[in-house]
């Protein structure tokens, strides 16, 4: 059976003094990370993680970070190396960067992605309308993993209607209050499409939470979807497999069944 964990932000400094230990527990449990960016620095620091295949990462700018990276020319020489693009979107509760300087360079990171047929990685909180009208006036050709989906059932239909779009849930699936996003889980699951992931090292999920997250954690995302499907765990690996392999190649299924 294998597990993934498609957010991990491996590269972050509170991962300093014991990274090697946290990689370890991740290799004993799990079958690979996506570490995803979300400035200049923390991309190129990414990029240091692809001397082993374990990895996978994605280079970009994260919308609190959209005001001082208008300027996008730093991914041209990063690109090529990374797997995708990611985590870019916008994010309206903390609103850090304006919100024209968040649309503006996500709309452009977009489109670099599409021209240079790298996945995505969305980022976005209480922004799903604004976000939905630039991602569909684009169309992506490329898969693209809605991270921490956050809202109800109308928005995860419109993600999962869309082939290439695949909504991914983080530890606060396991929060007492986070009924709307169980019942999306529900909805995903009927499509047979989604991700599970930490978003290492923050949204610890029970009975983690408030303590430091890292990836093996997502073993416990996994067991609670599991007992809330009422389904076995193996039968969720075989979902996300399916669509790790779908982005990163191995079994052809996905593509062929769903595009």
């Amino acid at each position: 059976m294998k597990l993934y964990d498609t957010h991990a932000h491996l590269q972050d400094d509170i991962f300093n003094n014991d990274r090697a230990e946290v990689i370890k527990r991740a290799k004993s449990a799990l079958s690979g990370i996506v570490i995803p960016s979300y400035d200049r620095e923390s991309s190129e620091r990414a990029l240091a993680f692809l001397e082993d295949p374990f990895f996978k990462v994605t280079v970009g700018v994260h919308p609190h970070y959209a005001a001082e990276h208008k300027d996008l020319s730093f991914l041209d020489a990063l690109y090529e190396k990374a797997h995708g693009i990611g985590e870019i979107g916008l994010d309206y509760y903390r609103n850090i960067s304006p919100k024209k300087d968040q649309k503006d360079v996500f709309y452009n990171q977009l489109l670099f992605a599409v021209e240079h047929k790298k996945f995505i990685i969305i980022h976005e909180r209480e922004a799903f309308d604004d976000l939905w009208d630039i991602i569909q006036g684009v169309r992506p050709q490329v898969p693209v993993i809605f991270h921490c989906f956050s809202h109800g059932e109308e928005e995860i239909e419109k993600i999962l209607k869309v082939d290439n779009y695949i909504p991914a849930f983080c530890g606060n699936l396991t929060y007492k209050k986070a009924d709307n996003l169980r019942k999306a889980l529900k909805i995903a699951y009927r499509y047979s499409k989604f991700f599970l992931e930490t978003d290492s090292p923050w949204l610890s999920p029970i009975p983690l939470r408030g303590k430091r997250n890292e990836p093996r954690n997502v073993f416990y995302i996994y067991e609670f979807a599991s007992k809330f499907l009422g389904i076995g765990m193996d039968k969720i690996s075989q979902i996300t497999t399916r669509w790790w392999e779908f982005i990163f190649g191995g079994d052809s299924s996905a593509r062929q069944e769903n595009l």
